[in-house]
């Protein structure tokens, strides 16, 4: 398209309308993934992120490609924070940071790779086709994933809940987990939650990232720091 001299500021708009997208969907990613659960919204971003990658790589005009480009970098925001979501909640307490970290590497990896298969793959059509491979490989093992207990808990699944915990909490320590007293427990967890609601009268907004003090600095450092 000659995005070239006076057309230059095409190309810079395409990336800005890119970076417009990964906005809206860190916005909406979090009130998709409460709603229809942490496994189905990373699944479901990481599907349409593949279908927009591949078919941006075959758009005929600017513009198609400048809205293409947008839902690239909607679902992609949607599957980092998706996945992120995903490990803290799946991952006990004492093990959360480092994987939290470890999740930061695999970006920096990444995006480390994909500098690489650019040097080597000049024509951007076959760049963002090789790009969106690795979904395909992810939704392989997607349907392998559990929905993770604490959002099954906070929904009302409490016998799903306790079936995954059994299923997959029993890996990691010699004795098997007691259905009925661990029942019990999921049973006192949900109801805490629902005492914790009634008490508070309302659900969170995102008003509440700056309705303290406390919450203002962090939303500003976390802003800052993306």
């Amino acid at each position: 398209w000659d995005l070239v001299c006076k057309r230059a500021y095409i190309a810079a708009t395409t990336q800005a309308i890119f970076f417009v997208g990964m906005t809206v969907g860190s916005v909406l990613s979090g009130m998709l993934s409460d709603a229809i659960g942490r496994k189905i919204s990373l699944g479901l971003n990481s599907a349409l992120m593949m279908v927009f990658s591949f078919a941006a790589s075959f758009a005929n005009s600017y513009p198609l490609l400048t809205v293409l480009q947008f839902f690239v970098g909607a679902t992609l925001t949607g599957t980092m924070l998706s996945i992120y979501t995903y490990g803290m909640e799946i991952i006990g307490p004492d093990k959360r940071t480092l994987a939290g970290n470890a999740n930061e590497v695999f970006w920096t990896v990444g995006n480390t790779m994909i500098v690489v298969i650019a040097y080597f793959i000049r024509d951007w059509r076959w760049y963002m086709r090789i790009s969106g491979l690795p979904s395909i490989l992810f939704l392989v093992f997607w349907r392998l994933l559990p929905e993770t207990p604490r959002w099954l808990i906070a929904h009302g699944r409490l016998e799903e809940a306790r079936d995954v915990l059994i299923k997959y909490g029993s890996c990691s320590n010699t004795k098997s987990l007691d259905p009925e007293m661990l029942g019990n427990l999921i049973h006192e967890i949900r109801e805490n939650q629902l005492h914790r609601a009634r008490k508070r009268g309302k659900g969170f907004t995102i008003l509440d990232l700056f309705r303290t003090p406390k919450m203002r600095k962090w939303t500003l450092i976390l802003g800052f720091n993306w």
